[in-house]
């Protein structure tokens, strides 16, 4: 389930928020609805080191690669 809790950079969006992996395909829906462009998970997750879905994404690799791609159009 999903746990209540303020959020700062370091907040990790699983460990943390309690979002699994469905809700993370949500929030990147969202997402890409609200700048109306593509978002691609697996370049966030590439983006980040990890190899696999296994690791974790802290908030601020979130809202990094967000501001460096979204910038990019």
């Amino acid at each position: 389930g999903k746990k209540s809790a303020a959020s700062s950079p370091n907040t990790l969006l699983m460990a943390d928020l309690g979002l699994e992996s469905i809700d993370l395909i949500n929030l990147f829906v969202e997402i890409e609805r609200n700048l109306n462009s593509p978002l691609d998970l697996i370049e966030v997750m590439r983006n980040r080191g990890a190899e696999s879905f296994n690791r974790d994404l802290r908030v601020s690799d979130l809202s990094d690669f967000i501001a460096s791609h979204h910038s990019q159009k």
